[in-house]
C-alpha cells in the first residue's frame, strides 16, 4: 500500500503562468481569483514560499518575480491589479521564457538550495507553437509543472507539459476552478525538496577580468535593483575564482565610486554578497567620459588586480541610462588601444551613437529600461565567452578581389525627393544585381527604403537566387513621405541588415558593401552612424543628386572618392561602370570629378541656347525647358564666370534673355523654368543662327568673345529648316563659335551635322522627352571644349603659384572655446582673398581636440561661396585633451590623399596650417616629420597657451607664428599670405626641380608677441 504524504515545508518557489490570450478574455478575472485563493493557502515569506506571476499570449510578460514581493498582502494586491493581455497563444515560447528568465537565482529562485521549483500553468486554449522542447527542458531542470485547462485546451499538450499526467487538471469553464482547489493544493504540498546542487557553468572556465561600469545617477535609482540582479545573474554563470574570472563593480554619476576592484574578492559567494549589498550612488549629472578615463587609469591596472600583462582578456560592461555630459571619444580610443573589449548597454534615454562609440563592434545593446536586462543575459555571456576563445582585435577583411561572396545592401531614398527618379534607381539596382552571383554561399543582396524611418524590402537571407531578387525588385513600390533621416537609415542598416540574423557574414570574413542613394539633405545627424558602419568594415558608396549635400555624401561614404554626385537619379547610369568596377575589384577609385564639378574644370564660357519654340515643339516644350534648366544647374554662372542666354525660334527668332541679363545660376534656372513658348511656324534655323550672331553674341549683350572667352551655341530643333542654315553656321564657326546641334522628331540629321562644329557635337533623340539620355555626354563635350581653351591660355588664366591644396587644422578643444568665433572670422577673411576652384586653390578644414574630424575635404567644395558658407557654419566641437600628433596623423591619412581631393601626385603644393591654443597631450615629433617627408609644408600658428617649442617643431623651417590671443590673428594675415605665395612658391620650385618634396628654409618668422 502507498500513501501520499503532504510535506508542506513552507518553502517553495511557485510561478503562475497565466493564459492571457483571446481564449481567456471572459474568464481572466475568475482565473486571477483562483490564483489569489491558492496563494492565501501558502505560507508566503522571503524564507518561506515565494510567488511569481507571468501572463502570456503571443509573448510572456512578467508581472512580478519570485524576489519582488515577500508579503501575502503585496502579492494579492498585485494579482488584483492584473489586466488581460489578449492575442494568440504561444505556450511553448512562454514555457521557455519562464525557465530562462524566472527560475533563475537573480529572479529569486532558490533551486541551488534544493527548494522545490513549481510551475502552475492555467490555460483556456490550444497552443499555436510546439510545447514539447520547452516541456522537456522544464523536466530536465527539475521544475515540477502542473497544468489546469478548460474544455478548449488540448489535454494531450497539458499532459505533455505536466510533470506527470496526474498533475493535469481540467474543468469545463474557469467558473468551476473552485471544484479542484483542495485536490490541487494537496498535490502542490507533496512536491519534495531537491538535493542542494551547484549551478552548471556554461562558460569555459577561462580567465577574464570583467569590470561593470554602472550609471549611478539619479535617473537609475528606480531600476537599480534590476541592475544588481543582472550583475548577480551573470556572476552566477561565470567561472569565478582566484585563477579564473575576476569581477569589479564601479558606479559613476558626476564622479566615480569603486564598489570593489578586480582583486577585492576571489569567491563567487563574496562577489554575489557584495553585489546584493550595493547601494545606489546618486548624483545629478552623468560624466561617462570621466568615468571611462577613471576605469582606464585606476581599475584596469595591475595594482587593482588587472592581469592584462598575463594576456587575460580585459572586458568592460557599461550600463547607462542617458547621454554623457562630457566627451567620451578620446577616452574610448585609449580604452580600445589598451586592448579592453567594451560592451555597452543603454536604455531609452541613452545616446545610441555614444553606445556605438564605446562598444567593440557590434557589442552594444539597446533596451527599454533596466528591468529588461535579463533579456540580453545570454547575449552578454556569449560575448564574454568569445573573449576567452579568441582575441577580439579588429579583423582585416580580405579584399573583394580575393573572395567570391559579398553581402551587398542597397539603401534607397524612398522619400518624395526621389519619386521621379525611383524607376531609374530600380533599373540601376537590377543592372547591378545581374552582375552578381547570388546564391546561399555566394553573393547576397538586401534592399531598404527610407524617409523619416527605414523599411526593409528584403534582407540578405531573404532570397538565395538571382531570379528571386529580381522578381522582388520588380514588385517594390516607392515608399514616399518626408523628411529624409539618413542617419537613422544608416543606423537601421547597421542594426538590422549587416547582422548574422539577417544573413550578414562579416564574422566569416565576407565583405560588406552598402550603396546609398540620397535625393536630398538629411534631417538628422549622419556622422555617428556612418562612422560606426565604417568601423565595422562596411564599404559605403553614396550616390546623391543635386539636392543632396556634397559634404554629407562624402562624410557617409568610406572615403570621399566613394561619393558620387549626379544631377538627378535619371542619370544614375552614368556611374554604372564605377559601381561595377568596385564589385569586380577593378582597382581603387580616384577622386571623382562629378557632373556638377566638371563645369569648373576649365575656363569660363558664353553659352547660348537656341531652342525650337515653334508649334511643332508644342507638346515637348516643357521637356526642352527642363533639359536646359538641368544643364544650367551644372554651370558656375556669374559676371566673371559662365554666362547663359536663351533664344527661341520658329519663323522668327526672339531673345528670351541675354548673356548679361542674369548673374547667378539660380536666376538663370528660374528664368528658364518660366519660359513661355513663342509659337509659330515654320522653322527658319538659318535666320535664327544669323540672329544669334548679330544680336546675342555681341559685347553690348554680354559677349566676351573679344576677351578670349569661349563662345558656345547649342541648337535644339524638332524639324527641318525652311531656309538653309549651313552658311550662317559656317560664318559663326569661322568666328570661333563652337556649335552643338540636337535634333528630334522630323529634324534632318544631315542638316544637324552640317550645323555643328564636328560630327560628335551632333545628337539625335526620338523626341525631346528623351533629352535626359544625352545630358551627360553633352556636359562632357562642354568640358572638353572649355578644357582645350584653358590649356591654350593656361599661363595667363591660371598662374601656377596660385594652385595649392590648403588644409586648416584648427584647435576645437575646450581651450579654444572662447576664441573660436574669432578664429572662424580669421579663416573666413583669409579664404575670401584666395582663388578657389577645382583647378585653383582647394581648401579643407579639420577640427581636433582628443580626436580629429574633417568639417570638409579638399574636394568637398569647388566654389568660393560654398567654402565661405561652410566656414561661416562651423561650430565649436569641444573636448579634451589636445592630441595634436593624433590630428597630424589623421590629416596625412585622410586629407592629403587623392580620394579627398589632394593633387600631390600632380605636383600641387600641399600646405597645412595648424592653429593651436594649447599644449599637446601626445608627442608630435614623429607625426610632424612624417607629414613633412610626405611633401607637406606646415605653417604653425600658436595662440594663447600653446607651447612655443612644440609649434616650432610642428612647423616647416621658420614657418611659424605666435599671437597672445585670438583677437591678434588679423595682424598676421598679410605675413601668412606672403609665406603661402612667395616663400612656398620658391620652395615648391626647388622641390620639383630635385624631384623630391623637402623643406627648404625660407628664413621667415613672425612673432606677434615680440
Amino acid at each position: 500500500m502507498c500513501f501520499l504524504v503532504e510535506l508542506d515545508a513552507s518553502q517553495r518557489d511557485i510561478v503562475f503562468l497565466l493564459d492571457g490570450s483571446d481564449y481567456t478574455k471572459n474568464g481572466f478575472q475568475t482565473m486571477c481569483q483562483f490564483v489569489g485563493r491558492v496563494v492565501e493557502k501558502l505560507s508566503v515569506g522571503q524564507s518561506a514560499d515565494r510567488v511569481s506571476v507571468v501572463q502570456y499570449s503571443t509573448h510572456a510578460q512578467v508581472h512580478f518575480l519570485l524576489n519582488t514581493h515577500y508579503s501575502m498582502q503585496d502579492i494579492l494586491r498585485s494579482i488584483e491589479s492584473l489586466q488581460h493581455q489578449g492575442g494568440p497563444l504561444n505556450t511553448g515560447a512562454a514555457l521557455d521564457y519562464v525557465k530562462k528568465h524566472v527560475f533563475t537565482v537573480s529572479s529569486g529562485s532558490r533551486h541551488l538550495e534544493g527548494v522545490p521549483q513549481i510551475l502552475i500553468l492555467i490555460t483556456g486554449g490550444r497552443s499555436q507553437d510546439d510545447v514539447r522542447p520547452a516541456a522537456a527542458s522544464l523536466k530536465q531542470n527539475n521544475i515540477v509543472a502542473f497544468c489546469v485547462g478548460t474544455h478548449n485546451a488540448d489535454v494531450i499538450q497539458l499532459q505533455m507539459i505536466s510533470n506527470t499526467p496526474s498533475h493535469t487538471f481540467t474543468v469545463p469553464w474557469f467558473d468551476e476552478l473552485q471544484n479542484i482547489e483542495q485536490n490541487f493544493m494537496s498535490y502542490i504540498k507533496r512536491v519534495p525538496h531537491q538535493p542542494v546542487r551547484l549551478e552548471p557553468t556554461i562558460l569555459d572556465g577561462g580567465r577574464r577580468d570583467i569590470v561593470f561600469l554602472i550609471d549611478g545617477s539619479d535617473n537609475t535609482k528606480g531600476s537599480f535593483s534590476s541592475i544588481q540582479n543582472f550583475i548577480q545573474m551573470l556572476a552566477e554563470r561565470l567561472s569565478l575564482g582566484q585563477n579564473r574570472d575576476h569581477i569589479s563593480v564601479v558606479q559613476y554619476s558626476d564622479n566615480v565610486t569603486v564598489d570593489f576592484f578586480l582583486n577585492t574578492h576571489s569567491s563567487r559567494e563574496d562577489i554575489i554578497d557584495s553585489v546584493q549589498r550595493l547601494r545606489h550612488k546618486g548624483g545629478k549629472y552623468r560624466n561617462t567620459g570621466a568615468a571611462l578615463q577613471y576605469v582606464v587609469d585606476e581599475v584596469f591596472n595591475v595594482i587593482s588586480g588587472s592581469r592584462k600583462f598575463e594576456g587575460v582578456p580585459q572586458i568592460l560592461i557599461l550600463l547607462t541610462a542617458g547621454r554623457s555630459r562630457d566627451d567620451i571619444r578620446g577616452t574610448v580610443k585609449a580604452l580600445k588601444k589598451m586592448g579592453v573589449i567594451p560592451i555597452s548597454v543603454g536604455t531609452t534615454n541613452a545616446d545610441t551613437l555614444e553606445l556605438q562609440t564605446v562598444s567593440h563592434e557590434p557589442n552594444y545593446f539597446f533596451i527599454t529600461n533596466f528591468d529588461n536586462l535579463f533579456t540580453i543575459k545570454e547575449d552578454i555571456l556569449a560575448l564574454i565567452k568569445g573573449a576567452s576563445v579568441k582575441p577580439m582585435a579588429t579583423t582585416v577583411l580580405p579584399s573583394i578581389e580575393s573572395v567570391v561572396s559579398r553581402d551587398v545592401a542597397f539603401l534607397v531614398d524612398g522619400s518624395d525627393d526621389s519619386r521621379n527618379g525611383f524607376e531609374a534607381i530600380r533599373g540601376f539596382i537590377q543592372k547591378v544585381v545581374e552582375n552578381l552571383s547570388i546564391e546561399e554561399n555566394g553573393d547576397r543582396v538586401a534592399l531598404v527604403q527610407y524617409n523619416r524611418n527605414a523599411t526593409a524590402n528584403f534582407y540578405l537571407n531573404s532570397y538565395s537566387s538571382k531570379n528571386e531578387v529580381l522578381n522582388s525588385m520588380r514588385s517594390v513600390k516607392h515608399k514616399g513621405g518626408r523628411p529624409l533621416n539618413s542617419g537613422a537609415a544608416l543606423q537601421f542598416i547597421r542594426d538590422y541588415i549587416f547582422t548574422p540574423s539577417s544573413g550578414g557574414r562579416r564574422l566569416e570574413g565576407v565583405p560588406q558593401i552598402l550603396y546609398m542613394f540620397c535625393g536630398g539633405r538629411s534631417n538628422d545627424d549622419i556622422r555617428g552612424a556612418s562612422q560606426a558602419l565604417r568601423d565595422g568594415d562596411v564599404k559605403i558608396f553614396t550616390i546623391g543628386t543635386r539636392n543632396a549635400d556634397t559634404l554629407e555624401l562624402q562624410t557617409m561614404s568610406s572615403t570621399p572618392a566613394f561619393a558620387f554626385s549626379i544631377h538627378d537619379f535619371n542619370y544614375v547610369d552614368s556611374i554604372y561602370q564605377n559601381v561595377v568596377s568596385v564589385l569586380s575589384g577593378a582597382g581603387e577609385i580616384q577622386e571623382q570629378i562629378t557632373t556638377s564639378e566638371a563645369q569648373i574644370v576649365t575656363a569660363k564660357a558664353d553659352i547660348v541656347f537656341l531652342i525650337d519654340g515653334s508649334d511643332d515643339a508644342q507638346n515637348h516644350f516643357e521637356a526642352i525647358r527642363g533639359f536646359v534648366a538641368h544643364l544650367v544647374d551644372n554651370f558656375d554662372i556669374g559676371h566673371d564666370k559662365d554666362q547663359i542666354a536663351v533664344v527661341q525660334f520658329s519663323n522668327t527668332a526672339v531673345t528670351s534673355f541675354n548673356l548679361n541679363t542674369y548673374t547667378s545660376t539660380a536666376e538663370v534656372e528660374n528664368a528658364v523654368q518660366n519660359l513661355i513658348q513663342q509659337g509659330g511656324r515654320p522653322q527658319y534655323i538659318g535666320s535664327a543662327i544669323q540672329f544669334v550672331k548679330n544680336n546675342v553674341l555681341t559685347p553690348k549683350n554680354g559677349s566676351r568673345g573679344n576677351e578670349g572667352v569661349k563662345q558656345i551655341l547649342v541648337i535644339l530643333a524638332s524639324g527641318r529648316s525652311r531656309d538653309s542654315p549651313i552658311e550662317p553656321a559656317s560664318i559663326l564657326k569661322n568666328a570661333g563659335v563652337t556649335v552643338f546641334a540636337i535634333g528630334s522628331g522630323l529634324a534632318d540629321q544631315n542638316e544637324m551635322e552640317a550645323i555643328s562644329s564636328q560630327a560628335d557635337f551632333t545628337f539625335e533623340v526620338p523626341n525631346f522627352h528623351n533629352l535626359q539620355s544625352i545630358q551627360q555626354s553633352l556636359l562632357k563635350k562642354f568640358a572638353e571644349v572649355k578644357l582645350k581653351e584653358e590649356i591654350v591660355h593656361a599661363v595667363a588664366v591660371q598662374p601656377k603659384e596660385l594652385k595649392r591644396d590648403i588644409a586648416f587644422l584648427v584647435d576645437g578643444s575646450d581651450n579654444a572655446r572662447e576664441g573660436f568665433q574669432t578664429l572662424c572670422d580669421f579663416l573666413y577673411n583669409f579664404i575670401a582673398n584666395l582663388i578657389i576652384g577645382i583647378n585653383d586653390d582647394r581648401i579643407a578644414v579639420i577640427q581636433y581636440s582628443n580626436v580629429a574630424v574633417a568639417n570638409f575635404y579638399l574636394n568637398s567644395f569647388s566654389k568660393k561661396e560654398d567654402v565661405l558658407n561652410a566656414v561661416k557654419g562651423l561650430t565649436h566641437r569641444g573636448g579634451r585633451p589636445l592630441n595634436t600628433a593624433n590630428a597630424l596623423w589623421y590629416v596625412k591619412n585622410n586629407i592629403f590623399v587623392t580620394s579627398s581631393g589632394s593633387r600631390r601626385s600632380q605636383g600641387v603644393p600641399q600646405i597645412l596650417i595648424v592653429m593651436t591654443a594649447g599644449q599637446s597631450r601626445d608627442n608630435i615629433t614623429e607625426a610632424a616629420n612624417n607629414l613633412k617627408s610626405h611633401g607637406v609644408s606646415i605653417i604653425g600658428i600658436g595662440i594663447k597657451n600653446s607651447n612655443f617649442d612644440e609649434v616650432k617643431k610642428i612647423s616647416s623651417k621658420d614657418k611659424h607664428f605666435f599671437v597672445k590671443d585670438f583677437t591678434y590673428l588679423p595682424e598676421i594675415q598679410r605675413q601668412l599670405v606672403t609665406v603661402l605665395t612667395i616663400n612656398l612658391l620658391e620652395e615648391t620650385t626647388e622641390e620639383q626641380t630635385s624631384g623630391l618634396a623637402t623643406d627648404t628654409p625660407s628664413q621667415f618668422c613672425v612673432d606677434s608677441q615680440k
